[in-house]
């Protein structure tokens, strides 16, 4: 069920209610996973910026191959037909650019509002703000931020 909320935002009280657990104890067992980097938990970015934003985290799972084959998805064909494929892409894409820049994780973030604005990856370095959004298409193009 963990794979199937990867990229998406992490909701422990849903998860919790279908398992018939704690709140507490899916937190407590998401700790772990994240803790052995099974997990990346994306904090939500909150600056005063006049906007209602996201404040729950991204939950995603760290290795492509796991999430894979939990969402038993064996060959390259059936990840193209798959709807997580934007997902497991978001997240592999997400992990390159922290490794590349080195980014410590409690520097990385993303950003979201509630109108529908969001950047999939917000690296923050003291004064420094880089912004990632990260699509898997054919055909991409520029979009108006809102």
């Amino acid at each position: 069920m963990l794979a199937h909320y990867h990229g998406q935002i992490w909701n422990s009280a849903e998860l919790a209610k279908a398992f018939a657990l704690s709140d507490k104890t899916v937190k407590s067992h998401l700790d772990i996973l994240r803790d052995t980097f099974l997990v990346r938990m994306l904090q939500p970015y909150s600056e005063n910026v006049g906007k209602r934003v996201v404040k729950s985290p991204k939950i995603y799972i760290q290795d492509p191959g796991i999430l894979h084959a939990l969402l038993g998805l064996p060959t390259l064909g059936d990840l193209e037909r798959h709807p997580e494929l934007g997902f497991s892409f978001e997240g592999f894409a997400i992990d390159e650019i922290v490794r590349h820049l080195r980014a410590d994780p409690r520097e990385s973030y993303f950003w979201a509002t509630h109108q529908g604005a969001e950047l999939d990856l917000l690296v923050v370095h003291g004064r420094q703000r880089l912004g990632f959004e990260i699509e898997c298409t054919n055909a991409p193009s520029v979009t108006q931020s809102t």
